[in-house]
């Protein structure tokens, strides 16, 4: 293991490693903040630094990286090497086909999309 998700939600390094970029994270390091043990590979270098944010479903593997302020939602996918710079946010709220009529706002999806089983 790499590394451990502490109670409060924040990663902390078990190991010493070398990011893709060349930075080191050091055993002990504290990192960002993750929803699930699931939302962060443990194999890769994939990292989240402190006060970035990896949530719901969304999944970060590989070398990718959050920087801090950098936000990962949904059920969004980071992986190889890709960064998500400060600030930057990666959201998936619709996986699958997605309907023609459906509108730009979320929160006035139909119902059956809001259930993921539109059959339009």
């Amino acid at each position: 293991m790499r590394f451990i998700r502490q109670p409060n939600g924040q990663v902390k390094a078990l190991t010493t490693f070398t990011l893709y970029d060349g930075r080191t994270i050091t055993a002990g390091t504290l990192g960002g903040f993750i929803a699930s043990p699931r939302n962060l590979s443990q194999s890769g270098t994939a990292w989240v630094f402190p006060n970035g944010t990896i949530e719901g479903y969304a999944y970060v593997s590989g070398n990718a990286l959050v920087a801090s302020g950098g936000e990962v939602l949904g059920n969004a996918k980071v992986y190889g090497n890709a960064t998500i710079d400060n600030n930057g946010t990666v959201s998936v709220i619709f996986r699958g086909k997605i309907p023609a009529f459906l509108p730009q706002s979320p929160q006035r999806l139909p119902q059956c999309a809001q259930r993921k089983k539109c059959n339009h």
